[in-house]
């Protein structure tokens, strides 16, 4: 996600993001101007990318946390804030007190890489012991359901991070036991390959 401008109450929660650009920059950039007193925050979501680039904060408005971040391969990430430059969450987490409760960690997400058009099925589901499963904070105004139609939360009372809701039930696609409508205005797919290389973002 990229925010610019002058804003006010940006809330960013519960995606999945696969970012592999075909510029090298930030999967977070927020390089804009805040006015006014709603929250701007950046939580629960999974940014699996292919390049090191994290995040590229102008100030410190935008609050960032309870987030999964993973280079592939276990790449060595890259945060900045101004000019300052950190090569781990552990460095930016001590030294700005962003992401406080936020992981550098496999999300175990299948098939990160999918980026082809149409709606996904299977791909950006969680795995057994993921670490987004169970692991969301909740905010006001989540919705009932995440971007694949499953409920949330799941029947532990739980939040996963990311846009899927992970259940040890698996439900068939298109079985008749088992309808759903999604609501358009919460749930969107966004493929930017012609645009950006291989980007894909899910969101409630």
């Amino acid at each position: 996600p990229i925010c610019g401008g002058l804003l006010n109450g940006v809330k960013i929660y519960n995606n999945t993001s696969y970012w592999n650009p075909a510029v090298d920059s930030a999967a977070l950039k927020i390089d804009a101007d805040f006015t006014g007193s709603n929250p701007n925050i950046f939580t629960n979501n999974i940014v699996y990318a292919k390049h090191a680039k994290m995040v590229y904060l102008k100030n410190d408005t935008m609050k960032c946390d309870n987030n999964i971040y993973w280079v592939a391969s276990n790449g060595i990430s890259e945060w900045k804030r101004k000019n300052k430059t950190y090569h781990s969450l552990t460095e930016w987490q001590e030294n700005t007190g962003q992401e406080k409760h936020s992981l550098f960690a496999d999300p175990m997400i299948t098939d990160p890489d999918y980026h082809e058009r149409g709606f996904p099925k299977t791909q950006f589901n969680l795995k057994k012991g993921s670490p987004a499963i169970n692991t969301a904070v909740a905010l006001k105004g989540m919705g009932k359901r995440d971007f694949f139609g499953n409920k949330i939360p799941d029947k532990s009372g739980k939040y996963d991070i990311g846009a899927y809701e992970y259940s040890a039930i698996k439900r068939r696609i298109g079985a008749s036991a088992y309808s759903f409508s999604l609501p358009s205005r919460h749930n969107n797919t966004i493929s930017l390959k012609d645009f950006s290389g291989s980007t894909t973002l899910l969101s409630f």
